[in-house]
């Protein structure tokens, strides 16, 4: 009667395992992972990219005011305009002296040197903030640690036996409920209560997962909405602007020294000033490069968000490839479970 028990129990822990090892679990935690990945990525590139509207603000005003000896150093500086210089008699400055007020009817451009301000850029920095403290709590659930099952399983092993001789010492009986097992069957008990406890903790992630992301998915989406707008707008009024600015400054140099004779400013002065053109094309071409680009972080995020999401779902989406690798890894799980249990069953 105690042995049928015991074989009752290894084989109800047996169906529990084939009902429980459902893959599609493994799948959630994959798509979990993606959208760690995805979300550092994004957080990444964002990062970078507010970096670089920085660094591009202060080195286009820093080249523009050493590229004219005219030019100093203050909060604004007021280019002159090209209707200034129509009248070629007249010697007209880069830089209008401080003071001058910036003419529209003459094309004057008033130009702030000052960087951008930490209370500008704190919007886009708090929707980066919102997507990190989303990606840290994904992955504080990923990378829980797994529950060690040997160590308890020997301690509660020889727990027994030493209880089931106190028992018999009393009763005056040598009757052996609980057997002897051999190392290779403590070895199949150990991977059974193993393969049970993954699957326990791999179900307690994914119920983890749910609570986290059914309450969290709309925030995400409207933190990667407003996120993606940020970068669009930073990209294309300040970096963009400041690069095309800082080229439109720099054609009017150009064209200022094409009028100046050679052996007033000098090879030197024109080569650099040339050189800075150059660049500052690069930069603007660089600049367009590097908004798609953080642009393409934020859509692989929002994609991972949405499958993840999918997947909590009462009909989820499943692709080919995961419906395989889910199939795969319950004959995996349910041969594994029936291999040890062929090797316990024995000691009963």
């Amino acid at each position: 009667m105690i042995i049928k028990k015991y074989r009752m129990i290894i084989l109800t822990a047996a169906s529990s395992i084939a009902v429980a090892g459902c893959g599609y679990n493994a799948i959630k935690l994959d798509r979990a992972g993606v959208v760690s990945q995805a979300g550092t990525n994004a957080i990444g590139s964002s990062k970078l990219f507010l970096k670089r509207v920085r660094d591009a603000r202060d080195e286009a005003n820093i080249a523009l005011v050493a590229s004219d000896e005219s030019c100093a150093w203050g909060e604004t500086i007021i280019l002159a305009g090209d209707g200034r210089r129509k009248n070629p008699k007249i010697n007209v400055p880069f830089c209008l002296p401080k003071g001058t007020k910036a003419d529209g009817n003459l094309e004057d451009v008033e130009l702030s040197l000052a960087p951008i301000s930490d209370s500008a850029i704190k919007p886009t920095l708090n929707a980066i903030d919102a997507l990190a403290a989303y990606i840290d709590a994904v992955n504080e659930i990923l990378e829980q640690e797994k529950p060690d099952v040997s160590g308890k399983l020997a301690d509660a092993y020889e727990k027994a036996l030493i209880a089931q001789s106190d028992i018999s010492a009393i009763v005056g009986s040598s009757l052996k409920i609980i057997p002897k097992l051999t190392s290779d069957q403590t070895s199949a008990v150990t991977g059974l209560l193993k393969l049970i406890e993954d699957l326990r903790d791999e179900q307690r992630k994914v119920s983890d997962l749910r609570r986290l992301v059914n309450k969290q998915n709309v925030e995400v989406e409207k933190t990667v909405k407003l996120l993606r707008s940020s970068i669009k707008t930073w990209g294309e009024s300040s970096l963009a602007g400041d690069l095309q600015l800082n080229d439109s400054a720099y054609a009017s140099i150009s064209r200022t020294l094409a009028a100046t004779p050679p052996v007033y400013k000098g090879f030197d002065v024109r080569r650099d000033v040339l050189i800075r053109i150059v660049q500052s094309k690069r930069n603007a071409k660089a600049g367009l490069v590097l908004t798609a680009t953080v642009d393409k972080t934020l859509d692989e995020l929002s994609k991972a968000q949405n499958a993840l999401f999918s997947s909590f779902t009462s009909n989820p989406q499943w692709t080919k490839e995961e419906r395989q690798k889910a199939a795969k890894l319950n004959r995996q799980r349910v041969l594994a479970a029936l291999h040890s249990l062929a090797a316990v069953v024995t000691a009963f």
